[in-house]
């Protein structure tokens, strides 16, 4: 009879033929086996029993005691197969205990879609780069970027998620869909993060056009408008060299693509309004308990700050010269500047033009602010009409131009002769 035996079992029926033949004592065997003394008495009295049948294991060949029922396989194939299709093995494990009452192990699961091809089994590619430790306080360093993605099942257009998460933690903050990563986008979602948390330390993000100035900036002179804007609020703007440097949010993006689209599906949302209020009330807090982590230090070091601030410093500014009277050109507008209270202004001033979030603009000199007046449909009135007379103008008879008669140079030369 053929016996089919493994490499492990081999080694113990070496140990045990030498321990039969007294070549080793029941103490070393059991050294070598890595098992009690008791347990080398039995295998011995097995082996001597059955041959080396005695030392395979008796399950061999039989179902596992904890397998699956039938029924409850093919009820998990049917909802992989309908409900949860392209989902994950963890997250549908965790979907089939929420929702539906199956407790399978996400190992279980896994092995199950492989075999009925419902997923794929991934290769882990060692990487090369060093590993940077986490910051050790609670907004110390938050990392900030968006992720341009099909984010609703079934509506094939594009929308940015533009997201904020803590270093120290892997908490994310804020994260909110939106048209795409514009200027005003990203002042949008700041303005919301520091509301709820206050100003971080520092925030680190790409080198994309929003956050920096990638053309003709050798000396990193020229600032974005929302570099302007978080240096008025004392914020320090870090910029990445690459994707890996700023990990933990490319890493949560890859969570976010998977479980957020199919979060939304199985709430049945299409809109961005209603995604955005499904993500802060049901989504981040269910994201934060099942992956952040505590910090080093429990010290908060994010700055409260008001709504005022915010809107005075989260929106475009922008440079001009100041007329002689008195007015400035912004946008088509001509705008009528107070020049006289309450800082002086005078012509060929510069003055800075802010407009907010909301549309709403005002001007500032010397971190002054001054009135004006919106003046361009007043100017256009006050501007008469140009009437062109198209006919054409008749000399009179008695006009000079009449009496000339062209005389040549060669007459005139001539006469003086």
């Amino acid at each position: 009879m053929k016996i089919t035996m493994a490499k492990k079992e081999l080694q113990r029926m070496t140990v045990i033929e030498q321990l039969k033949n007294r070549i080793l004592t029941s103490a070393a065997a059991a050294v070598q086996l890595g098992i009690s003394t008791r347990q080398v008495f039995r295998s011995l009295s097995r082996y001597r029993k059955d041959g080396p049948e005695g030392l395979v294991h008796k399950r061999r060949g039989q179902l596992s005691n904890r397998r699956l029922k039938d029924s409850i396989r093919e009820r998990i194939l049917s909802l992989l197969r309908d409900k949860y299709s392209g989902f994950g093995p963890t997250f549908a494990a965790e979907k089939l205990q929420e929702l539906d009452g199956i407790k399978v192990s996400r190992e279980c699961l896994r092995k199950l879609m492989i075999a009925n091809s419902f997923w794929q089994k991934k290769r882990k590619r060692r990487s090369g780069r060093k590993w940077r430790p986490r910051k050790e306080y609670f907004g110390e360093l938050v990392q900030c970027d968006g992720s341009e993605h099909r984010w609703f099942h079934g509506i094939d257009q594009l929308f940015t998620l533009i997201a904020f998460i803590d270093d120290a933690t892997s908490r994310l903050l804020y994260a909110a869909l939106y048209p795409s990563e514009s200027t005003e986008c990203v002042m949008h979602a700041t303005k919301y993060y520091a509301l709820k948390y206050g100003l971080p330390v520092a925030i680190y993000t790409d080198r994309g056009g929003v956050f920096k100035v990638n053309v003709n900036n050798q000396n990193d002179d020229r600032l974005t408008q929302y570099e302007y804007a978080l240096k008025s609020l004392d914020v320090k703007l870090i910029h990445a060299y690459s994707p890996q440097a700023k990990g933990r949010i490319e890493r949560s993006f890859g969570t976010l693509q998977d479980r957020l689209v199919k979060e939304l599906k199985l709430a049945s949302i299409t809109s961005i309004d209603e995604a955005n209020k499904f993500i802060q009330n049901v989504f981040i807090p269910d994201y934060n308990k099942r992956f952040s982590v505590p910090p080093t230090h429990s010290i908060n070091l994010h700055r409260q700050v008001s709504d005022g601030d915010l809107d005075s410093a989260l929106c475009r500014t922008y440079e001009r010269i100041v007329n002689n009277d008195w007015t400035v050109k912004y946008k088509n507008k001509t705008l009528q500047l107070d020049h006289t209270r309450p800082a002086i202004v005078k012509p060929k001033d510069c003055i800075l033009i802010h407009q907010k979030l909301s549309g709403e603009l005002y001007v500032t000199i010397r971190k002054e602010t001054i009135a004006f007046e919106d003046i361009t449909n007043k100017k256009r009135e006050q501007q008469p009409k140009l009437v062109i007379d198209r006919q054409p103008h008749k000399p009179a008879k008695d006009h000079p131009w009449r009496r000339w008669s062209p005389v040549s140079k060669k007459s005139v030369y001539a006469s003086q002769l």
